[in-house]
């Protein structure tokens, strides 16, 4: 105890509010990365969802590794199998019937690999 009297020694003490700081830093980092993560695997599976869904509706598949002959190119961005959509059962002979379903099959290549609006018209 003389020595510490005297000056000759020194206590130790550790600064509480520096390894509180410390430790709420750490915590805040692992919660960050933690939601950063989650964000994206929300994602992913929000985008895989999605792609199920359309392909609920349309066939979706690579043009190149199938049997359909691509006849129209259209300014070499768009490629289709028919020129015209036509319905060519003898059922409907030259009118579609109302409040009854008709399909007339149609593909559509996008021949670059940006995506492409496309929209159907009468003439």
């Amino acid at each position: 105890m003389n020595q510490i009297k005297n000056g000759t020694y020194c206590e130790k003490h550790a600064v509480w509010w520096l390894i509180v700081i410390v430790i709420i830093a750490f915590v805040l980092i692992i919660i960050i990365i933690i939601l950063i993560i989650s964000y994206f695997i929300v994602k992913k599976i929000i985008e895989i969802r999605r792609r199920k869904e359309q392909e609920k509706a349309i066939a979706v598949f690579k043009f190149k590794y199938s049997n359909i002959k691509s006849i129209n190119s259209i300014n070499n961005i768009i490629s289709t199998n028919k020129k015209e959509i036509t319905f060519e059962d003898e059922e409907y002979k030259k009118e579609i019937p109302v409040n009854k379903e008709t399909k007339e099959l149609i593909c559509i290549a996008n021949l670059i690999k940006d995506k492409v609006n496309l929209q159907f018209t009468k003439q």
